[in-house]
């Protein structure tokens, strides 16, 4: 019973840390996201803009390749749980060990992302702070929702 439900609830994270992951790439979530500003929106000149554009860039092959490395995740678990005797633990380590090398991963790029905030002007750091706000409403309605699928999943 106890590995039963750790395969359901590592198999539920799995799905959500997937959608949260590949966010911008699932239809249904292409509602809950802001376009990213631009360069002019912000008032930047062309190297600022250029090295906006440059972590824009790395930010989406970096969703695109968490979106196919997750894919892959369900496709392995899919595998081992049609094996005779599946081994759940596998399941659960491979999860793990992707999502860790995800998160430092995206951990490098939002370093560099609050780097480039820091070189910006007090001007250009208020816009980002109202876009902020706006995605950061979009959040909680996002967690409002999770919030209510949770409750209502057995």
């Amino acid at each position: 019973m106890r590995s039963r439900r750790l395969l359901w609830s590592g198999l539920i994270g799995l799905v959500v840390a997937g959608g949260v992951l590949a966010g911008s790439q699932a239809e249904r979530w292409r509602g809950m996201r802001l376009p990213p500003m631009t360069a002019q929106e912000l008032g930047l000149d062309q190297a600022q803009a250029d090295r906006l554009l440059e972590l824009q860039s790395r930010q989406r092959a970096y969703r695109l390749a968490a979106y196919d490395t997750v894919g892959g995740l369900l496709r392995d678990a899919r595998v081992e749980l049609d094996a005779p005797e599946p081994l759940l633990n596998s399941i659960s380590v491979e999860f793990e060990q992707t999502v860790m090398a995800l998160a430092l991963e995206q951990r490098s790029l939002k370093a560099e992302r609050m780097a480039f905030y820091q070189s910006l002007d007090a001007d250009q750091q208020a816009r980002v702070h109202a876009h902020l706000r706006q995605q950061l409403d979009r959040l909680e309605h996002l967690h409002a929702r999770l919030g209510s699928w949770i409750a209502q999943t057995p």
